[in-house]
């Protein structure tokens, strides 16, 4: 059985994901509740970890911004292993307001997606060796 703790991160995790994902493709919360027929303070709450946000609508968010649906989960295992000390919310701050990191996502989405994949691939092999 899976204790609360591990499963207040995953829903951390998956929120911030939302999160990135969503300022990536430069939508707002207002623009992404509208796309998903949901309210903007849903969205907050999903974003936040407060609200754990359901299979079905996890895979209305993966459709809404092309990624695949294990997008949202991917990493979550080596990021509990590698920042025990800092909270996935504070790595997620960290990471998300920095202007080159959105700059970076932004551009990555405006590929095509067959190149994407390899980027992904690079950057991820990079990652692992750092």
């Amino acid at each position: 059985m899976e204790n609360k703790r591990s499963t207040q991160s995953i829903d951390f995790y998956v929120g911030d994901r939302l999160r990135q994902v969503r300022m990536a493709a430069g939508l707002s919360q207002a623009d992404l509740a509208k796309a998903a027929d949901i309210t903007y303070q849903q969205i907050q709450k999903y974003e936040q970890g407060g609200n754990r946000i359901s299979t079905g609508r996890l895979y209305n968010f993966a459709r809404i911004f092309d990624v695949p649906l294990d997008y949202f989960v991917d990493g979550f295992e080596s990021s509990q292993k590698r920042y025990k000390k800092k909270t996935n919310k504070q790595l997620m701050d960290n990471i998300l307001f920095d202007k080159n990191t959105a700059d970076l996502a932004r551009y990555y989405h405006r590929i095509d997606k067959k190149m994407r994949k390899h980027v992904y691939e690079l950057l991820k092999g990079m990652a692992e060796k750092s």
